[in-house]
């Protein structure tokens, strides 16, 4: 009986190894998604004149997101901070629609832009995410 107990707990422990070595990979993907969102937020900010915040909606959305994958470097908080994250990213993703959809004709051109390359870059983050979790599930860590 001891026998099986310390195979168990190897075996544990090698699960959760591999969960975290796949996760830290998707914590530097969130951590780029991040700053390519603050980039793209201050970009716009900067490219309309600096007149509306509204501008830094993405910038908004990158910080939370850059929090996250600098949290899930570690461990203990991986789980926690790659779902947060997700949970982000999917309303980055759908956000922008209360923006554009009621003023598609009223909108500037480059709000469109800017909303639409949020709504994609959010949407790529999702699909990612939904990707880590399915590896780590097969690799045998427990991501739901």
């Amino acid at each position: 009986m001891l026998l099986i107990d310390r195979y168990r707990n190897r075996q544990d422990k090698c699960r959760s190894l591999v969960y975290h070595a796949c996760m830290s990979r998707y914590a530097l993907i969130t951590v780029v998604f991040s700053a390519v969102l603050l980039l793209w937020g201050v970009g716009f900010y900067i490219g309309t004149g600096m007149k509306n915040v509204t501008a830094l909606i993405p910038a908004f959305f990158g910080i939370p997101l850059g929090v996250c994958g600098l949290l899930s470097r570690t461990p203990r908080s991986t789980k926690i901070a790659m779902h947060v994250a997700v949970v982000i990213a999917l309303l980055g993703a759908l956000a922008p629609l209360g923006r554009l959809v009621p003023n598609w004709s009223a909108s500037a051109t480059t709000v469109k832009v800017e909303m639409i390359g949020m709504m994609g870059l959010c949407a790529a983050l999702v699909v990612v995410y939904v990707k880590s979790f399915i590896d780590a599930r097969r690799a045998g860590g427990d991501a739901a």
